[in-house]
């Protein structure tokens, strides 16, 4: 064993390392600390670079420090571990804790579908538009290394964070950006307590502001059916994804294990979102006075407006009112314009194609469109659009309805988890 040494400065886990070894009191017993505790930290593994600027032994190290001290910042890492953590149970216990924290770690970084808590953390890997979350790290160290959380109370643990974190992808705009403090402050909150379940649902759930809320059912059923600006695409692409993978369940002609979630999903709208030179409007109406979406007399958008309106209202494909109609006949289907527009980017009118698909369909006719579709996709979503004749706002509506049911039962209420455990409701704030 050497310690480094020359020119290039140390990174701040090196000094640790250096430190620690200085600190052990012969040399027989540094290098069985060496052996024992640290010999897995000098492989090519912890030195490679994360996030584009740091390498995975900075980045854990930083993390182990966050889960031992509740703490948001703790730079620079080397001096926060000397003033808070060096000295505590003596050198080996030191070295022993950073050794158990890291093989936890290892686990969650390599995602490995083998592994639960892998398989649990390569959620966070996908969110963020491919840049992934790692905020939630340190605290989910905490809960298995300090808490000692294991066996189906982490699985539920794990599930809790995935819900928490996925509804706030959708219903809150830089969701993660406060996530460091407030997991930081849980920390603190739970900190040599006895882990309670109930406990972790409530103070997850009692927090009222955009920077800590869960949001609630009504909150995400109404992002999914209107699909807000602020959504997340890669967050709504694995949430198709998701649903896919629990239509196939019990079904033994397909195989779960096939359909793997990477850049060759991409999304489509089914209804295009520019539909008016090739999907048309219903024009006459029923005894009701509302506008009969399969009809047989219909019109394009175009059609809609006089030429004279159309030429002196540059953006009257966007912005057109109700002055520059050719009458009367023309009102209920520029009123059918009108809701295609609110739910063209529902999660009723999204579904998932192969890149190479994607290209193709572009804003084809629905029945062009659901050919291709039931002829090139195996995928259970889609199978399901092409039982539909026509495709307009009912069954964008009906479809997203369907989705979001489907997304309650992947990812619960704090309601439904403190039920599914038999704590009381009133626990949460109205």
């Amino acid at each position: 064993m050497t310690f480094q040494t020359g020119s290039k400065p140390l990174l701040e886990f090196d000094k640790l390392r250096n430190n620690l070894f200085l600190r052990a009191r012969i040399e027989q017993d540094r290098d069985r600390l060496y052996r024992e505790h640290w010999k897995h930290f000098e492989t090519p593994y912890w030195a490679k670079i994360v996030m584009g600027k740091q390498n995975l032994s900075e980045r854990f190290f930083q993390h182990f420090i966050m889960a031992k001290l509740g703490e948001a910042t703790v730079t620079p890492l080397f001096n926060v571990y000397q003033r808070e953590l060096a000295g505590i149970g003596g050198v080996e216990h030191e070295l022993s804790e950073l050794k158990r924290y890291s093989e936890v770690y290892q686990e969650m970084t390599d995602c490995s579908p083998e592994s639960e808590i892998g398989a649990a953390m390569s959620f966070y890997r996908i969110l963020k538009d491919g840049g992934g979350i790692t905020t939630l790290h340190p605290f989910i160290l905490f809960v298995i290394n300090e808490l000692g959380v294991s066996g189906s109370n982490l699985s539920i643990v794990l599930q809790i964070l995935e819900s928490y974190t996925l509804r706030r992808e959708l219903c809150i705009p830089n969701a993660s950006g406060n996530y460091n403090k407030f997991f930081s402050g849980l920390i603190r909150k739970l900190k040599g307590h006895h882990f309670d379940l109930g406990n972790f649902i409530k103070l997850l759930s009692e927090g009222n502001a955009k920077s800590t809320k869960w949001p609630r059912d009504f909150e995400v059923g109404i992002v999914l059916l209107l699909q807000s600006p602020i959504m997340n695409r890669t967050a709504i692409r694995y949430i198709l994804y998701r649903i896919e993978l629990k239509k196939r369940e019990g079904n033994q002609s397909l195989e779960t294990n096939e359909l793997i979630f990477d850049n060759s999903l991409s999304l489509e709208h089914i209804m295009p979102e520019r539909w008016q030179n090739t999907w048309s409007l219903p024009l006459v109406t029923e005894e009701n006075g509302e506008p009969s979406f399969d009809c047989e007399e219909r019109i394009f958008y175009e059609e809609l407006f006089h030429s004279e309106y159309r030429e002196n209202n540059p953006q009257w494909r966007t912005e057109a009112s109700e002055d520059g109609l050719v009458d009367e006949s023309c009102r209920l289907a520029f009123s059918v314009a009108n809701q295609r527009r609110d739910f063209l980017q529902s999660i009723g009118n999204l579904t998932l194609v192969t890149k190479s698909l994607n290209s193709s369909l572009s804003n084809r006719p629905f029945s062009e469109k659901k050919a291709r579709l039931f002829q090139n996709s195996l995928l259970v979503l889609n199978r399901e659009i092409c039982e539909h004749d026509t495709w307009d706002v009912p069954q964008i509506m009906q479809r997203a309805s369907d989705l979001r049911d489907y997304f309650f039962s992947i990812w619960p209420s704090p309601e439904h988890f403190a039920e599914s455990i038999g704590e009381p409701l009133d626990i949460f704030p109205k």
